[in-house]
């Protein structure tokens, strides 16, 4: 659970990277609008999965015939 959860807060960090340097990219030629949209694309893609992966966990470790470690 924590490391889902630690992976999503870096993948939130980075679509708030790509939404600034989208802004900052309509005056500054050396940024490539057409990639950053499609790393903001990608990061959301990662996101989705993430959240999936962290709600199967949560079920399985919150379920009441979950497992615990003495």
């Amino acid at each position: 659970m924590i490391e889902l959860e630690t992976l999503r807060l870096g993948v939130e960090g980075k679509t708030l990277i790509w939404r600034t340097l989208l802004v900052v990219a309509a005056g500054e030629p050396r940024l490539d609008e057409y990639q950053l949209h499609h790393l903001l694309d990608r990061a959301r893609g990662q996101i989705d999965t993430l959240e999936t992966l962290r709600l199967q966990a949560a079920a399985a470790v919150f379920s009441p015939g979950a497992q615990r470690d003495s």
